[in-house]
């Protein structure tokens, strides 16, 4: 059960929601003007490849959302289940509110994070095969943020994170070294050394 302690309580809330609300639909419009803004400066080459990015990102963040809507029942459900005998639940609306935004928006951009791994292998930072030899790494910190990011004893909610987490890495891995071997036949084809495969 929700609780709004104050006489306005109710009507901050409704306003808080729909600023957020506000904030993701007008994502299109405001990301186009940053993408005007920054077009200018960038190169044929880099705008295609910024706007891959971005293309990729911005589903992947609201996927990400979307798993964590899925995953906040679950989570409030388990939590509600430590009350003990004779007590009641008594949820204030507000932190409600900012737990479940919060709790989307880590998700979302953990989500988002395969892709700034694919940017720094094609600016040239690191190298697919670099990507992947981290993996046990990965699956370590996948694993510990899926536990944070949900209750202990959820291990259902904390798996399914996880696996989705480490399931973009590899793909995140395996984009990179695609980029490497193209890269790598182009400078063979101009009798360049430099592979990176």
């Amino acid at each position: 059960m929700l609780n709004f302690p104050t006489i306005t309580s109710a009507f901050d809330l409704r306003i808080r929601i729909a600023f957020s609300i506000g904030i993701f639909l007008s994502a299109p419009v405001w990301i186009w003007q940053i993408w005007a803004f920054v077009v200018p400066g960038l190169t044929r080459k880099e705008i295609r490849y910024t706007a891959s990015f971005i293309g990729a990102a911005i589903p992947l963040f609201f996927v990400g959302c979307w798993v964590g809507l899925l995953i906040v029942p679950h989570v409030i459900e388990l939590m509600a289940g430590f009350t003990p005998t004779g007590a009641a639940n008594l949820f204030g609306a507000t932190e409600y509110y900012d737990f479940v935004l919060k709790l989307m928006l880590v998700i979302g951009v953990a989500f988002v994070l395969p892709v700034f791994l694919v940017a720094l292998n094609v600016a040239g930072v690191i190298t697919g095969k670099a990507i992947l030899k981290g993996w046990r790494v990965a699956i370590i910190v996948a694993t510990v943020f899926s536990a944070l990011a949900t209750p202990a004893a959820d291990v259902i909610s904390m798996v399914m994170l996880a696996g989705i987490l480490i399931l973009l890495f590899f793909a995140a891995a395996g984009v990179s070294i695609l980029f490497d071997r193209r890269k790598a036949k182009r400078l063979d084809a101009m009798g360049l050394p430099g592979s990176t495969v």
